[in-house]
């Protein structure tokens, strides 16, 4: 196949969209950061900083995002290997010297961890980076297999190296992220042409799961639970009571107002805006970490209804172009891998306004180019760039030079 480069295929609209968004949620997390009282932002000097550190971040995403665009992904796509055991590396040294948050969560590298002295802030989250390097080394063993991709021993060998890395995650633990990882794994598949037998497979297992996560939590002869909570087979365990406590109002057990009190406040903030909202800067809810899960809650309150619905069309509309993007390049793995950042938005706004509405239990995802966080900042303009990457390279006509 002869290709060609195309950079007046550039596309302006996906990074107006893109720039757009992220400028309006840098308001929001300024907004957020100050609906605090001004002795609690005294308090918590780290609170104070999040707005700055948030500004860095964007505009260093952005000279991301331009690399990202400007590098053909075909050269980065060529150290697929690299990136799997960079992964894997990254989300091992979380677990044996990550710094921690409260006493079990480990899902950050800090400079200070390897003792060299750094600012507090400047850390990275390996499971974000897991989402742009699975897309890719995913997309590229899947391509290299994709005539042989329902083999039972060519599917079970793509799952192991697929599957090793949410395993690692789920570890931290990060449940959320495991699941955001998942989808990703589940989207590469499936676009690379998986057998409807498995996806129904899946399906039938996940239901088996439920049924039996539900017997566990309002029985106490548990059947797989035991096994997995601290003091269980498993020392130290793999879920937490703290995890259980979230899922638990899903299958209607009660677990008290003071367990649910951040999404009754989120519900609270999101509809006291009504259609129009009440002004930016004028939020009379207090929600807690309204920077970052919550983010939505506090649109919801200063901008009302249509603030709210003028943020997800704006996604949908970036996701939109993610997917036609991947409709119309003419290489399998950037199709796949367009196809898994436009799915990697439209999953992850869902879970973070299906917590904001308490239709689901916090989740701890945040709203891609709205919620602060560096990490995730970085990777969702790397996501971008080779979407805009992928969309410029073009099959060169039969009669062109």
């Amino acid at each position: 196949m002869s290709l060609r480069r195309d950079y007046r295929s550039f596309d302006y609209v996906l990074l107006g969209l893109v720039l757009a968004i992220s400028v309006f949620g840098a308001a929001m997390v300024y907004s957020a950061i100050n609906s605090h009282s001004e002795a609690f932002r005294l308090a918590n000097p780290r609170i104070a900083r999040i707005f700055t550190n948030h500004v860095i971040f964007l505009l260093s995403g952005f000279g991301v995002l331009l690399a990202a665009a400007f590098v053909d992904f075909r050269f980065i796509c060529r150290f697929w290997v690299v990136f799997y055991i960079l992964n894997l590396f990254l989300l091992l040294l979380v677990l044996f010297i990550g710094s921690r948050q409260g006493a079990v969560v480990s899902r950050w590298l800090h400079l200070s961890d390897f003792g060299i002295p750094a600012p507090e802030w400047l850390s990275i989250q390996p499971s974000e980076f897991n989402k742009l390097f699975s897309m890719i080394y995913l997309a590229m063993l899947v391509d290299k297999y994709k005539d042989r991709l329902n083999e039972f021993k060519v599917l079970a060998g793509i799952l192991a190296v697929a599957l090793l890395p949410v395993a690692l995650i789920i570890m931290q633990p990060s449940l959320s992220a495991g699941i955001v990882a998942f989808s990703i794994v589940a989207t590469v598949l499936y676009v690379g042409g998986i057998r409807h037998l498995y996806i129904i497979l899946v399906f039938v297992i996940g239901g088996v799961f439920l049924f039996i996560l539900h017997h566990d939590l309002t029985n106490e002869n548990q059947i797989l639970l035991g096994h997995l909570l601290p003091g269980g087979i498993t020392e130290g365990g793999i879920i937490h009571e703290w995890q259980l406590n979230r899922i638990r109002p899903l299958f209607g057990i009660d677990v008290g107002e003071a367990l649910r009190e951040q999404n009754i406040l989120s519900v609270t903030a999101l509809t006291s805006g009504g259609l129009l909202g009440n002004g930016f800067m004028n939020n009379p809810v207090t929600v807690y970490v309204p920077h970052n899960d919550f983010i939505v809650a506090v649109i919801g309150a200063e901008f009302g209804f249509i603030g709210v619905m003028a943020v997800i069309l704006t996604l949908m509309a970036i996701v939109y172009k993610c997917f036609h993007t991947a409709y119309t390049t003419p290489f399998f793995y950037a199709k796949i891998i367009a196809s898994c950042v436009g799915v990697m938005f439209a999953f992850q706004a869902f879970l973070n306004v299906a917590v904001v509405m308490d239709i689901m239990p916090n989740t701890g995802v945040t709203f891609p180019f709205i919620s602060a966080g560096g990490s995730s900042m970085w990777i969702n303009l790397a996501g971008i760039g080779l979407v805009i990457n992928i969309g410029m390279t073009k099959e060169k006509l039969m009669f062109e030079n």
